[in-house]
């Protein structure tokens, strides 16, 4: 509907702009980002974007501007953080390049930098939070070039566009991970490509969209692009981005924008005769060829299949050499049927009928291909294994953990079912689905993890085994075998520490002299704690460790939601409260005096949340009995919303002055 409302905008009629908006809506990139919402919900913004701020661009005035970063924030908020960039750049060519401008380059610019203004002011309430969490992060430090780059969009991926899978990518994993394979399919067929390129040969106002699918490429390449790396080193967190390929999303949108203006413009000039017996006798030649090559393809296919074999041209280096050869006659005569309506169209000066034909047969090709698709019922995601039955049973604190080899893709596992593809992933317990559950899991969101929780979580993993160390006490631990089959074991702790825990003896260390110490042997999370900085107590006697070993007499969870976390807590010395919940700005602890079993509200102390063993929480105490409250109350979140709403007040305020100051209509 966007990229409808777009066309519509540039001067498109009706026909053109549907043929933009199928082929936007249902080409290959779209298709495969309908299971990557962040992306899918960033993406479909973009054409919103370039209309209005097209408008700020040939009738300046604050109010397409304004709009234009309502839009930019809807996107942001969408969560695909490289689409944000790349809408930035698209909007930066809009500036350099479009050839309806009217303004110099000066206003130009200003209008983007007003635009860009205001998108950071209203989408605070997400930037800043967001900010915070992707310093602390893996990605904040920045991620190894290799990293970034996997999944870059490699030359030949272009034969992708015309035959779905070529090249067998998701034959297996092993192919899958070292290839391209975050679009699952690039197809987009060939009608989109004749048109585009009939709107370079027929017309002007050419050089924007030029612009746009040669950065695309650019971007999208990644690691193929010597160029790439200077992107990587100096500009601000395109280090911790990932997959290249993603950017490949304005390639794709200037293809299909083209593709709409170009038909219009072969429509012009097919009615008004100009150049019409060339092009019509053009249309007509290739679709006899598309039909020789297509009957040549069926009547010798066995030959073909032979020699193609015969070169190599078959699994595992491509996909099967029946596959692919499906795939091409399939093309082919799509490509026909499409050069033979063009033609009709333009002898007989696109009646209606002939429009309407083009648009039904654009649907069927690119629907056609959506056979990487299955449907499934969404009772057999929520439906429970053995597995997660016995861990749901559990009323107990505790965190699942799946090993390395149970997670691989390539450990088979043995399903009951016929529903494979969920079953397989239920089965191995993988993270995502705890959240089915609410459980905890010692992973975590894996796609912007914690940093120093996934430092952490390394050194346990990567011990010659759990029992190496004790860092599995940290968490929990998986120890006592409950389910053992031919693939797939269960295992729980017999005596865990507990979550949280009363410790006096403490170290104070650097934090990879912490980390060091804490896969040692020696370590053990029951009796001692890592700190980096010395407790502060109200008696200034403590200001070391004292004691050996626990000196709680209790610890007891008393409540428990997404954003907080109460204890009862009973000490009889000044004491360490170790929490094995991660640490993480935004987190504020509460210590309420507990008076004829009563938290007393009005005696709160706020204590200083401690980094401990690396990753997690502790807070000192003194002797007495608490109610603990953790609450996550972040700052960032806070200041976000207040700069979110003064700007979109200030925007409504602007609004109305603007409005007030038009002079009336007569």
């Amino acid at each position: 509907m966007f990229i409808y409302l777009l066309l519509r905008d540039l001067g498109s009629g009706p026909a053109g702009a549907l043929i933009a908006g199928l082929s936007f809506m249902l080409s290959g990139y779209l298709l495969s980002i309908h299971s990557l919402l962040p992306t899918l919900l960033t993406v479909v913004w973009t054409p919103l974007i370039i209309l209005f701020f097209r408008r700020a661009l040939l009738n300046p005035g604050l109010k397409n501007e304004l709009i234009t970063a309502v839009f930019m924030t809807v996107s942001f908020l969408g969560g695909g953080l490289e689409n944000v960039y790349g809408n930035i750049i698209i909007l930066l060519l809009m500036v350099l390049f479009y050839a309806g401008r009217r303004q110099s380059i000066i206003r130009r610019t200003g209008s983007m930098l007003l635009v860009m203004t205001v998108f950071v002011l209203l989408s605070a309430v997400q930037l800043i939070p967001f900010l915070e969490l992707f310093y602390h992060s893996i990605r904040g430090s920045g991620l190894s070039f290799m990293e970034a780059t996997i999944w870059s969009f490699a030359p030949r991926d272009a034969l992708l566009f015309f035959l779905h899978d070529a090249y067998g990518y998701f034959l297996n994993m092993d192919k899958y991970w070292a290839n391209q394979c975050w679009i699952k399919t690039l197809y987009t067929g060939s009608l989109p490509f004749v048109l585009c390129t009939l709107f370079f040969f027929l017309g002007t106002g050419r050089r924007f969209y030029v612009a746009l699918m040669a950065a695309a490429l650019f971007l999208a390449l990644g690691c193929y692009n010597p160029l790439y790396q200077l992107l990587y080193t100096y500009v601000p967190i395109f280090n911790g981005l990932r997959y290249p390929v993603k950017f490949l999303y304005i390639f794709i949108l200037a293809l299909c924008i083209t593709a709409g203006l170009g038909f219009e413009r072969l429509k012009d000039y097919a009615q008004h005769g100009l150049r019409r017996h060339s092009l019509t006798t053009s249309f007509l030649i290739c679709s006899v060829l598309s039909g020789i090559m297509l009957l040549v393809m069926v009547f010798s296919h066995e030959e073909i299949e032979g020699l193609l074999r015969l070169w190599g041209f078959d699994a595992p280096a491509y996909n099967y050499i029946a596959v692919n050869l499906h795939h091409a006659k399939r093309f082919l005569f799509y490509t026909m049927m499409f050069l033979f309506v063009l033609w009709a169209g333009c002898a007989d000066q696109w009646k209606k009928w002939v429009q309407c034909l083009l648009i039904l047969l654009l649907a069927a090709d690119l629907f056609g291909i959506m056979g990487f698709y299955s449907v499934d019922k969404a009772s057999n995601y929520f439906s429970k294994t053995k597995i997660a039955d016995i861990i749901t049973r559990d009323s107990t604190p505790f965190r699942t953990f799946t090993t390395g080899k149970t997670v691989d893709n390539n450990t088979t596992v043995q399903v009951p079912y016929q529903f494979v593809n969920a079953d397989v992933s239920k089965e191995k317990h993988l993270p995502p689905y705890n959240l089915l559950y609410r459980q905890h899991d010692m992973w975590g969101i894996d796609v912007i993890r914690l940093q120093r929780p996934s430092e952490l979580y390394a050194a346990l993993i990567s011990s010659k085994s759990l029992a190496a160390t004790n860092l599995i006490d940290l968490y929990g631990g998986d120890k006592e075998e409950l389910i053992k089959k031919n693939t797939i074991k269960l295992y729980r702790h017999r005596n865990p520490p507990p979550r949280a825990r009363l410790l006096s003896n403490f170290k104070v260390l650097e934090a990879q002299a912490m980390l060091n110490a804490l896969s040692a042997q020696s370590f053990h999370p029951d009796t001692e704690v890592f700190l980096e900085e010395l407790p502060q107590w109200s008696k200034e006697s403590v200001t070391k460790k004292t004691g050996q070993g626990g000196v709680g007499e209790k610890v007891a969870l008393k409540y428990e939601s997404n954003n907080r976390v109460y204890f009862r807590v009973a000490a009889t010395r000044d004491t360490l409260l170790v929490l094995s919940d991660t640490w993480y700005p935004g987190w504020k602890a509460f210590a309420y005096p507990v008076r004829n079993n009563q938290a007393d509200e009005k005696r709160a102390q706020q204590k200083k949340i401690l980094r401990a063993d690396y990753a997690f929480r502790a807070i000192a105490l003194e002797p007495g009995e608490y109610e603990v409250r953790f609450v996550y109350d972040p700052v960032s979140f806070k200041a976000g919303m207040a700069v979110s709403i003064l700007a979109a007040l200030g925007i409504a305020w602007l609004l109305f002055i603007n409005k007030k100051r038009r002079p009336a209509a007569f």
